[in-house]
C-alpha cells in the first residue's frame, strides 16, 4: 500500500524540491499540493491521505507547527 501524501507549503521551489525527493520513494505517492492554509484544509477534506506536510507562513489561514 502506498503513503498518499499532500505537501503544503508557500513557497513553490519548496514544494517542486519535496516532491521531487518524495518521489523517489516507491511507497510515497504524491497526490497534492497547496500553496496556503486554506488549498491544504479544501484538499485534506477532499483527497484520501495517509500524510500531510504542512510548513506555512503565508498570512492565508498561517499553520505553524514546533518539533521538539
Amino acid at each position: 500500500m502506498n503513503c498518499k501524501v499532500l505537501i503544503a507549503d508557500d513557497h513553490g521551489v519548496v514544494r517542486k524540491g519535496l516532491r521531487l525527493l518524495l518521489e523517489q520513494y516507491s511507497e510515497l505517492e504524491v497526490i497534492g499540493e497547496a500553496a496556503n492554509g486554506r488549498e491544504a484544509v479544501t484538499l485534506a477534506a477532499t483527497l484520501s491521505l495517509s500524510l500531510i506536510h504542512i510548513c506555512l507562513t503565508s498570512k492565508t489561514m498561517a499553520v505553524r507547527s514546533r518539533c521538539t
